[in-house]
Formats: C-alpha cells, sequence, structure tokens
C-alpha cells in the first residue's frame, strides 16, 4: 500500500488561497493601469483632432459587466450605470472619475450569414468641454508630464485651427462680390462633413444646431456672427453603380 507522502493543513490551504487571491489582485491592478495609460494617450490624440471626449474602455456584457435582469430574459441591456461595473472595469472607471465617464452602448453582428448573432456591451468614455476644463481635470491626477503634453497639444491644434478658418474666410470676400454682382443677398462660406466639421446623431439629419461644430466650422461660425449666418443642409447622389448618398450642411451668411 503507497501512501500520500503530500499532506495539506487548513493552514495550508489558506496560505495557498490568500497567495492566488493576492496573484489575481496583482494582475487586475496591471491591467488596470494599463488601460489607464492608454486611455491618457487616447487623449492627447482626441486634444490634436479637436474632440472632446475619448474612449477609455470597451466592455462585454457578462465578463466586464455584471448580468443584468433584462439580459436574463433574452433581452438587450443598453442602459447601466457604473455599479455593475466589475473587475478591471470598475477599477478603469474609478480611476479615471475625474473626466466625467460616461457608459455607451455598442453592438455589432458576429458569425456568418447562416448562423449570425449580436454582441453588444459598453464603451467608457471621457469627456470635458474645452481645453481649459480639460487641464484642469487632469491637474487633478497630479500627472505634471501629462499636463504639460497636452497644453502643447492644445497650443498647436489651436494654431491649426485657426490657420485653417483663417484660409476659409479668406475666400469669403471673392464669393460674396460674385453673389452682390449677380443679384445674392448671401453665399456659401464654407461646406461642411459630417464627422469632421460637424458631430450628429446616427441617420439621415436635416437640422444642425452651431453646438455640434467642429473647431474650425464653430471659429467660421462665430467669425461670421454679424452676418446672420444659417446652417443650411445638401445632399446629392454619388457612384455610378453603387450610388449612394453624400449629404452635409453649409455655413451660409446673408445681407
Amino acid at each position: 500500500m503507497v501512501r500520500n507522502s503530500f499532506s495539506f493543513s487548513t493552514g495550508d490551504l489558506r496560505a495557498i488561497t490568500a497567495r492566488a487571491v493576492l496573484a489575481a489582485q496583482a494582475q487586475t491592478e496591471a491591467s488596470a493601469k494599463a488601460i489607464v495609460k492608454r486611455a491618457l494617450q487616447q487623449i492627447k490624440i482626441e486634444v490634436a483632432a479637436g474632440r472632446t471626449y475619448a474612449l477609455a474602455m470597451s466592455l462585454r456584457l457578462g465578463s466586464d459587466i455584471e448580468s443584468q435582469s433584462g439580459k436574463a430574459a433574452g433581452k438587450s441591456v443598453r442602459q447601466i450605470d457604473s455599479s455593475a461595473l466589475r473587475g478591471i472595469a470598475a477599477m478603469v472607471w474609478q480611476s479615471l472619475s475625474v473626466f466625467t465617464p460616461t457608459l455607451e452602448y455598442w453592438s455589432r453582428e458576429e458569425g456568418d450569414q447562416r448562423d449570425s448573432y449580436t454582441v453588444e456591451g459598453f464603451n467608457i468614455v471621457l469627456h470635458w468641454t474645452d481645453s481649459t476644463d480639460l487641464l484642469a481635470r487632469v491637474k487633478e491626477l497630479n500627472d505634471r508630464c501629462l499636463a504639460d503634453e497636452l497644453t502643447q497639444i492644445i497650443a498647436e491644434t489651436q494654431t491649426a485651427v485657426n490657420d485653417k478658418a483663417a484660409h476659409i474666410l479668406s475666400q469669403l470676400e471673392g464669393r460674396a462680390s460674385l453673389q452682390a454682382k449677380a443679384g445674392k443677398t448671401f453665399a456659401i462660406v464654407m461646406s461642411l462633413t459630417g464627422g469632421t466639421d460637424y458631430t450628429a446623431p446616427q441617420g439621415r439629419i436635416k437640422l444642425l444646431s452651431p453646438n455640434a461644430l467642429g473647431p474650425v466650422a464653430k471659429v467660421v461660425w462665430d467669425s461670421c456672427a454679424e452676418f446672420s449666418p444659417t446652417l443650411e443642409y445638401w445632399s446629392r447622389e454619388e457612384g455610378q453603380f453603387d450610388s449612394y448618398i453624400v449629404e452635409g450642411f453649409n455655413i451660409v451668411i446673408h445681407w
């Protein structure tokens, strides 16, 4: 009869479990710190593009987010709050809370045509209102290096925005003169493309608020304030065999 030479006491099992738990916690914290670091780098990219939001982390239901009763019943869950976050997602949310994060729903179809299924989740998205607000938020993180980098990026971005707006406005006199000679009382200042010059809800829209304008378009709009500017919808069909609609808005001044 062969006896097992290994024996474990209750104390041994507790020690093994404790080490395993500590190792898992350390791994979770390391992963969360890496995601936070990438999110801060993403902020710099978005600032350079003139945006006031940045994706911090993409989450899947069931792994990063606690299952909801609606999902268990076979229904899509499109609204949750931060209390549903678990593990790494919860740590990232807490670490970046200074940026007023939101949870924004996403979904996509995966699989082939015969056996497709929907994958869904939420994105942790960070927000700020303008460059001054962003730097104030970064200051709360006590990250001087990041603050200095963002200050430089903001200055360079603003210079680029002003230069592009000035180029567009420099053409206005010629356009307005031609329109006036033709007996018109309006002129197109700038043609806008969705996603670049303005941000709007998904789907086709025919009304746009000045609040949705991107950095260059906003400078142009503000510069034309005394000429009662309006945002006027346009669309055209492109493509010969596989046609599609291209649409946007024009900034138009009036006199």
